[in-house]
This record gives C-alpha cells, structure tokens and sequence, in this order.
C-alpha cells in the first residue's frame, strides 16, 4: 500500500473510469495500490447527487410506485387525468409515499456509476465523478486549514473560561471533558 497521500485528479479519473466499467473496489484499490476502505471512502465523501428524469416519468422516487393508483393527491396536481405515479409533485402529499432507495448507494460501489438500470431507473442518482470529487477534496482541505472561524465573542469567552480555569490547576482535558458544550472547538485547538 502506498503511504499516506492524498488522492490525485489521475487516481481520481481512474476510480470514475473503472467505476463506470462495474469494476469492484477491491480490484481498484489493489490497481492504485491503496486500500480498499481509502477508495470506498473516497466514493462516500465525493460522490454527487446527479438527477435525471427518466423519460415519459416525472422525478416520483416514490418505493411504491409501481403499483400506485392514486389520482389528485395533490391540490395543484398537473397530471389531472393521469396517474400521481408519474408526478413528481406528489411525493409530499401522498400519504403512501415511502421514499426509494437502492443498495447500490449504501453499499459498495456507493454510487451509480456501471449500474445497468441507470436509463430507467427513477431512485436518485449519486455519480461518482472525478474533476467534482477532486474540486470538493480541494474544498474540504481548505476548509480544514483555513483556522478558527469563531467571533471576538467567542474567542473572549472560551479565552476566559479555559484562563481561569487552567490558573486553578486544570488540564486541557480535564477543562474540555467538563465544558465541551460551552466551548467552540475541539480540545486538540484548545492550547
């Protein structure tokens, strides 16, 4: 396995470009020699929700919808002789609504990319897509590098708290384990 390093924008085209041959994550990990949680990960935390209308249906994700009789759930209902199955405005006013969802989105390969039912099926979309998971990684290291985001208010007030505090004998830990819920940050960006 290669040492801790971030993922490039060519690993990351490599995972989309295998992802959309069906291949599993063992086997892409085992190619990008990383382990297989870093690209399942990857996948989770990149993915992007991506919707589509099948055609001939609106955006009703509804589990039940095929088998739905419904008509006019809903007061501005645009499908007045049709179906509600095939009204996406009807989701929040049908009292059977039961959202969809696939397995494939909660387990490997985490994201719709090489699935076969992709031009028919309804159920949200999550692609993995390769420049989008490189702009929310860069975006999420920023982020995290970025420092504090606290006001002068609550600067002053944790500034005080954990000052007394410390000037009583206190540890770090022992003043974060006591006040975590008055506090703006985690204990490690306490000192």
């Amino acid at each position: 396995m290669a040492p801790f390093s971030h993922l490039s924008l060519s690993e990351r085209v490599e995972i989309q470009s295998r992802l959309s041959g069906s291949q599993i994550l063992n086997a892409i990990a085992r190619y990008l020699h990383r382990d297989r949680q870093t690209i399942a990960r990857e996948v989770q935390n990149n993915r992007t929700f991506v919707f589509r209308a099948v055609p001939g249906c609106g955006p009703n994700n509804c589990a039940r919808r095929q088998g739905c009789k419904h008509k006019n759930v809903c007061p501005r209902c645009v499908n007045r002789r049709g179906l509600c199955s095939f009204c996406g405005l009807c989701n929040e006013h049908c009292p059977d609504y039961e959202p969809a969802h696939c397995l494939r989105l909660e387990q490997a390969p985490f994201c719709c990319n090489g699935c076969t039912k992709i031009k028919s099926c309804p159920i949200k979309r999550y692609m993995y897509l390769a420049d989008k998971a490189q702009a929310k990684a860069q975006d999420r290291l920023h982020d995290v590098r970025s420092g504090l985001t606290l006001s002068e208010e609550e600067l002053a007030y944790t500034n005080q708290l954990v000052s007394s505090l410390i000037q009583k004998g206190q540890s770090i830990h022992h003043i974060y384990l006591n006040h975590k819920d008055e506090l703006f940050c985690s204990e490690k960006t306490l000192p």
